[in-house]
């Protein structure tokens, strides 16, 4: 499949029509501190009714990124007033460029200090190879790497990828759109992840964490039964598990501080301590292993009620259909 043609336009001002006419899907267009460089609102509703997809980065100089976190912080200031200022939201990432060959521990503070203002998910980089492969290390993820300081490697992480050549009598530059989001506005929709009936039928009949009355006869037996309440149920027991989980925790917790304030207090008792304390152990060795399971899905407690109540009043809604 051919990867989407994505323009890089600076100073140019070609029409819609022009751009649309090279076969490509969006622009990358700019904010910086050069009003004839900048993207113009106007830009935007005309490339959105045309139905171009529309990236943005930011650049004032080709080394500013080694200028440190007071440069980042500035340009990112500056970044969100002008993406506000064009009408794109602040959901919308900027690429902040680094236009030279440099390494990433060099540019890595001014990216931090651009992070803490826009977001690390808002913070797109631009730069070669080692750039690119510093900041997916960092956890950045809006990557757009060019072919300049690269050495031929195009990195695995890379979401936007300038592979050289112009068009538009140079002025744009080609670049092949290498993931779903790389950065554009509109932004791309979340992948729909939710189960038709038939799928959490399977899911429910073959893991009993959530069994329920496989046919009709289980039905009659317990005529009260409903998915709904059956999910509800096994929602309200997993919160159960988890409140006693921290509440064991805290406990646990003042145990062991009552212990080594004793120990520490009373040195005749040091004994006694000591078999208090490896009772102690062995309770958060279990805690821990608890609790290591809960968070391994990596969410916290807030997002795992909110997704829990979203699964209660859709998937209850979909199978009583």
């Amino acid at each position: 499949m051919a990867q989407p043609l994505v323009l890089d336009i600076a100073w140019a001002r070609p029409t819609v029509a022009q751009i649309k006419a090279t076969g490509a899907v969006g622009v990358v267009r700019y904010f910086s501190n050069d009003d004839s460089k900048d993207l113009h609102a106007s830009e935007v509703v005309s490339y959105g009714a045309a139905g171009l997809l529309i990236g943005t980065v930011f650049e004032t100089s080709a080394g500013r990124a080694v200028q440190g976190a007071a440069a980042g912080s500035a340009d990112a200031h500056n970044a969100w007033t002008q993406r506000g200022a064009v009408s794109l939201p602040v959901d919308m990432p900027v690429h902040f460029a680094v236009d030279t060959d440099t390494t990433w521990a060099k540019v890595a503070p001014y990216f931090a200090a651009v992070a803490a203002v826009m977001g690390k998910e808002n913070t797109g980089v631009y730069g070669g190879y080692a750039v690119i492969e510093g900041a997916y290390a960092a956890g950045y993820r809006i990557l757009w790497q060019t072919l300049a300081w690269s050495g031929g490697r195009v990195s695995g992480h890379a979401t936007l990828y300038q592979y050289g050549g112009t068009v538009l009598s140079g002025g744009a530059d080609r670049n092949h759109a290498l993931a779903a989001d790389w950065g554009q506005y509109p932004r791309p929709e979340a992948p729909n992840m939710t189960l038709a009936k038939a799928d959490l039928e399977v899911l429910v009949n073959t893991d009993n964490v959530l069994a329920g009355p496989a046919d009709a006869a289980d039905h009659a037996t317990n005529p009260n039964w409903t998915w709904a309440s059956h999910i509800t149920n096994t929602t309200s027991n997993v919160r159960t598990m988890l409140a006693e989980v921290r509440a064991f925790a805290t406990a646990a917790t003042a145990t062991m501080k009552s212990v080594l304030s004793q120990a520490q207090t009373n040195g005749s008792s040091l004994t006694a301590a000591n078999t208090a304390l490896s009772a102690q152990a062995a309770k958060l060795d279990a805690l821990a292993a608890a609790v290591g399971e809960i968070s391994a899905t990596g969410i916290t407690q807030a997002q795992s009620d909110a997704l829990a109540d979203k699964i209660v009043a859709d998937l209850a809604a979909r199978l009583q259909a």
